[in-house]
């Protein structure tokens, strides 16, 4: 994460056209259940114990966490973080043992299913859409609500390529309904139907 982001900051620094836009996507692997990372291993030392979390997993989280909030701080101090559209999340969650289960590769459960997905929209922008944070989300509503944010409309309703999270009106927003949401695992064949909102989750296993 760190590296692929001061590559970034050394790319915005010397571009030659600073006024056209830019997309930067990272996907570090540094908070993984195989996750090989270039930093300190963890000691009790330099890292004490947290009843109730992994103490790798909660570890690399923190690493992380600091290599993207120095981006977010030169952002900042470019002048770039207030026109930026900033997306934060992960491609899945992962089973740790708390409840009997590891991995995430084999099973569909809400530790697997259930990601961050945090967005830091400018504040031209934000005046200007709704969202609803009670509706349910999925990955796939990420690149939709970029087109949106970008003028790209209206966005052709389809529920295997997700909905915008925002909208001009809650009525429009609405009009992007999706009542279920299908979901299949990346090793065995396992499927989960997640319907109502969340509210009933089916899963099937081979």
């Amino acid at each position: 994460a760190c590296s692929t982001v001061e590559q970034a900051e050394s790319a915005l620094d010397n571009r030659a056209d600073k006024t056209r836009p830019v997309l930067f996507y990272t996907q570090p692997m540094n908070v993984h259940q195989y996750a090989k990372n270039d930093v300190p291993k963890v000691t009790r030392e330099n890292w004490p114990a947290r009843p109730g979390f992994v103490d790798r997993i909660s570890y690399e989280v923190h690493y992380t966490d600091g290599c993207l909030g120095r981006f977010f701080n030169y952002l900042k101090a470019r002048g770039l973080y207030d026109d930026s559209i900033i997306i934060v999340t992960a491609d899945h969650g992962d089973a740790t043992g708390e409840f009997g289960r590891t991995s995430h590769s084999l099973t569909i459960y809400p530790e697997i299913m259930r990601v961050p997905l945090i967005i830091h929209l400018p504040k031209n922008l934000r005046k200007k859409v709704v969202y609803d944070n009670d509706r349910i989300s999925a990955l796939t509503d990420i690149t939709p609500s970029l087109y949106y944010l970008l003028g790209h409309r209206p966005i052709v309703p389809n529920p295997m390529f997700g909905r915008p999270l925002f909208a001009e009106t809650l009525q429009e927003l609405h009009s992007y309904k999706r009542d279920e949401l299908f979901l299949a695992s990346d090793v065995r064949a396992v499927f989960g139907l997640l319907s109502e909102n969340g509210r009933w989750f089916y899963t099937t296993y081979d």
